[in-house]
This record gives C-alpha cells, structure tokens and sequence, in this order.
C-alpha cells in the first residue's frame, strides 16, 4: 500500500553556503526550483531514499531542515512569513551566515511543513536535532515516525519513535536495547552521481586522496592520515582544522567539497583513502564505500568483519590493517595501474549491481511492510 512519507535532514552549511556563492541567483527562484537545483547536486542525505521510495508508489517530501534560503522561501510561499529565518526581508547574506540569534529556527519550520505534509510516515535522518520534543510539537499530524542514524548514537530521548534505522549493527543492537524496535539498513549509491563523472571516465590526476572530516569524533582517522601522510603523499580534501603536525607531512591539503563536484574528484583519484568514524567498531558501515567505488576508483578502506559480504577483498577493494599496511598497499596500487584499474573496475560494477539506493529501497520496502507502515 502506497504511503505519503516525508524525509526530514539537515545538510552541512559550508556546502549551502558554497552554493548559492557559485549560483547566487538561485535565491530568487521559488521553493521547487531552489530545492530541485540542490537535490541535483548530489549532495548526500537522506533524500537519496526519494527517488528508490517513489518508484516503489509512494508519494514522497523532501525537507532540508537547515537550508535557510531554502526555508526563507517555503515560510514567504505557504502564508508563514511570521517563521521566516532572519525575518522577512532578510538578505542572502543573512541566511547564509548563521542566523546567530536563531539558532533552532529550523525546528519551527519543519514543524509547520509536517502539518501542511500531514506524512503517514515521518522519516527523520539528524536525531541530534529532531527527537522526542519535536515529535510531541507535530502529534497527531503522522502515522508513523522513523529515525536514521549511523553515526555516533545520539543522547537525545527517542522514545516517540516507531522505528530506528541504522547502517551500523552496533547502532541497532543500541536502539533496541533503548527498547526501541531498529533494523539494519546499508547506506547505497545513488546512480544519478554518475552523472557528474566525465563520459568517457578520465584517467586518474592524482594517485592517493581522501575525502572527509576530521573531527573529535574521528581521532582515530585523524592518527591513522598523520601516520600515513608522514610517508607518502596523500591528497587530502577536508574543512577540519587539522593539528600542526600534519605540516611536517606530505599531505596537500584542499578545500573540503561536497555533491557533484566532489564526486568528479573522487573519480579522478586513482585510490581512496576510507577510514570509519570512530565507535564503529568492527563493522564497515560509511556511504563512502560506496561512493568511492560507484565513482569508479580503488577503495582502500579500513577492514572490518563484515567487509567481505559488500565487497571481495583484493578483487574489489583492498583492505588495510594498520597505517603501516595502508601505506604499503597504497604503494603497491600505484606501482600496478592495470591491476589497481581491474580493481576498481571490478568494485564499480559491485555497487553499481548489488549497492544502488534502488536494490536498498526494496529492502525498505521489506522494513516498512514488517512494521505495519504500508499495510
């Protein structure tokens, strides 16, 4: 049975902001142009579920809580200009800088956007931001209300929700001893990337990139790319503010970037550097699997139990054990091209046939069924 479900996330602001400073005039268009322009970039969140769900025959909103211009422009078209972030008249300036003052106007808005949706199943993908306080605002305007997280668990009470879902199976094995029902959903790729790589591919640019945060929570990345950076060249693309000591390394850093064209430079780098966020544990779990390899280059990726049910070991990707065994099989990949190339070859046509978002929407489907959503 067909249901009407909204997909509630928040996106990161650096990627907003690097948006409408290439594309400044997007914040004259409308709320359906302004969304659609963002929704081709590829920028990854929850809305990747969108298009396998509407295939599926269901009737789908996308909502993307913190994107300010985008949000400004939904309260000005559906008569709730009193919620408009920075106020009515507020500048692309003004949205794109923070709105210090406000800091949760988001929540209100999204609010109003459940009630106007009136979704028969209420998807919330950041439950830092959105949990129990948000759920009890929105009462009575949903039938069912599930919760995605495949980060670090969140500490914020969850007990409104009807379902978790998780790429983890530490974070399952966490919502359920919450007493929370939770079921394992792999992240996938979404085929549309593809068409932001260059047709024909392009010959790798550089030999060794990665492509990612280095924050508090990833200590044990950030140890693992200063081990490795102090031996052999690495590119590196991240908004982190990274310790001094990485000036003594051979990294070359770049700025961080998001959607399309990160893709195109992921696809241009002959091997990918993975490193999960720490408190994963033994389970490879991260979008960047997927991404790295549906882009078309050599995942080097951290190795984890359940790696090879996703991918066979040295025929799709390569797994490393420690910084020192990663820096060696780095080399070893820039030493064989034809053998790195069949490899990365070989692991593109695995996510593209068993990884998509498409082959995970039906399990989705499996998921919603099982818990009474779509009967």
């Amino acid at each position: 049975m067909a249901a009407r479900i909204l997909l509630i996330d928040t996106v990161y602001p650096a990627f907003i902001r690097l948006l409408y400073q290439h594309e400044p005039e997007l914040a004259g268009l409308s709320y359906a142009a302004q969304l659609k322009r963002a929704l081709a970039t590829c920028y990854h969140n929850v809305s990747v579920w969108a298009d396998p769900l509407r295939r599926l025959g269901h009737e789908v909103g996308e909502v993307w809580a913190n994107h300010a211009p985008l949000q400004h422009s939904w309260c000005l078209e559906n008569g709730r200009a009193d919620l408009a972030p920075g106020g009515v008249s507020a500048s692309l300036g003004d949205l794109l800088g923070g709105l210090p003052d406000q800091p949760d106007w988001f929540i209100s808005v999204c609010a109003a956007q459940v009630r106007a949706f009136r979704p028969d199943i209420l998807w919330l993908a950041d439950l830092y931001s959105f949990h129990d306080g948000f759920l009890a605002a929105v009462e009575g305007h949903y039938r069912h209300a599930i919760g995605q997280n495949a980060a670090t668990p969140p500490t914020t009470p969850l007990r409104r929700l009807d379902l978790a879902l998780s790429a983890s199976a530490g974070n399952v094995a966490h919502f359920r001893a919450q007493g929370l029902a939770a079921e394992l959903l792999p992240h996938g790729f979404n085929p549309r990337i593809l068409q932001h790589l260059p047709d024909p591919p392009e010959a790798p640019s550089r030999p060794f990139g990665f492509f990612g945060s280095v924050y508090p929570a990833h200590r044990e990345r950030q140890a693992k790319l200063l081990a490795i950076a102090a031996q052999i060249p690495i590119d590196v693309f991240t908004d982190a503010a990274l310790p001094r000591e990485f000036g003594a390394t051979r990294m070359r850093r770049h700025a961080a970037l998001w959607g399309g064209t990160m893709y195109r430079e992921v696809a241009r780098t002959a091997t990918v550097l993975n490193s999960h966020l720490d408190g994963t544990g033994d389970w490879a779990t991260n979008q960047r699997l997927y991404e790295v390899t549906g882009c078309g280059a050599v995942l080097l990726t951290d190795r984890k139990s359940n790696l090879g049910d996703i991918f066979a070991i040295d025929r799709e990707c390569v797994a490393y054990d420690s910084a020192e065994d990663c820096v060696e099989k780095a080399r070893w990949l820039a030493d064989h091209p034809a053998e790195r190339a069949a490899i990365a070859a070989r692991g593109q046509r695995r996510t593209l046939t068993d990884h998509s978002v498409f082959q995970r929407g039906l399990r989705i489907e499996e998921i919603l069924a099982a818990h009474g959503m779509t009967g």
